[in-house]
């Protein structure tokens, strides 16, 4: 008789089978987190709109190749309108609506991306000055709703403002607070369109059809979003040697007494913080802010 081994059943598996793999993050982190690999081409083409909206009806007037017999006024997939960038008829199921009112195909939407990137290739520096004020006028901000009026010095008027009434202090603030608010949408629109992320100098909101992109496309894209708002102390980058992508500040999560533990989104692993600081230009984001605090890799 042969002797035929027990073997495990299938749902057992050795408590030492994973000791090398990454430790998956926290539930809030992983909702920040986009699911990449259900995007792609086959989602692109099932957009639905509602063909009396302002924009569109426009279009639909002018550009009209067919017509709707009968069909539900919110379906459009017997409607062919012109691309607004490159003006081929596209059924409109298969057009991407922009805030600007522009349609685009997905050809050229994936130009536009192309765009981005030439962007923050070549304008990296710009951004992270303007990313550097925008963080300066959030803590003024910040410590304008906590303190209220700014220490009296000699330097901004302390006799004058000692002569006002407790109301025009107030009204001071105020108008402080609304010029700070001010200058700060202003430095957030530039931002965009430093970065490549306008049409018509309108915020193209691109995070809407990453869904119609490959996945990493769409993943690549997502980090640049996030580059772009994260404020710099937050900045930092995959610690793994092969990896060296960017970690959104979302991906983070506090491990008690060790400190901040990240998730990289394009190599699945972790890291966490170290006293070291980055030194040489990283892989994927070379625009990075050197001097930052760097991590090391981690399970």
């Amino acid at each position: 008789m042969v002797h035929i081994p027990p073997q495990c059943p299938l749902w057992f598996k050795s408590p030492n089978d994973d000791d090398n793999a990454p430790i998956s993050p926290p539930k809030d982190v992983k909702a920040c987190i986009p699911d990449f690999p259900k995007f792609g081409l086959h989602n692109c083409g099932n957009h639905r709109y509602n063909t009396e909206n302002k924009n569109i009806h426009i279009y639909f007037q002018r550009f009209q190749r067919s017509v709707l017999r009968g069909q539900s006024r919110n379906l459009s997939g017997s409607i062919e309108l012109a691309c607004t960038k490159c003006n081929t008829l596209t059924p409109l199921s298969h057009l991407h609506d922009l805030p600007c009112g522009d349609l685009v195909c997905l050809v050229c939407l994936r130009r536009l991306i192309a765009r981005v990137y030439a962007n923050i290739a070549q304008n990296w520096r710009a951004i992270r000055h303007t990313r550097n004020q925008i963080d300066q006028l959030e803590r003024q901000l910040h410590d304008a709703e906590i303190g209220g009026d700014p220490e009296e010095t000699p330097s901004n008027g302390r006799a004058k403002k000692r002569r006002l009434s407790w109301p025009k202090i107030s009204a001071f603030t105020n108008i402080r607070h609304e010029n700070l608010e001010k200058e700060c949408f202003n430095l957030s629109k530039r931002l965009l369109e430093l970065a490549g992320l306008t049409c018509c100098g309108v915020s193209m909101r691109l995070g809407r059809l990453l869904a119609c992109l490959p996945p990493e496309t769409a993943r690549d894209l997502w980090l640049i979003f996030q580059w772009v708002k994260d404020p710099p102390y937050r900045q930092r980058v995959c610690a793994w040697p092969d990896c060296g992508a960017y970690i959104a500040a979302c991906c983070r999560w506090d491990v008690g007494a060790s400190g901040y533990r990240y998730h990289c989104v394009v190599c699945q692993g972790n890291s966490q913080d170290c006293s070291r600081t980055i030194e040489q230009e990283q892989t994927r984001f070379p625009y990075l802010p050197k001097g930052q605090p760097a991590l090391t890799p981690a399970r």
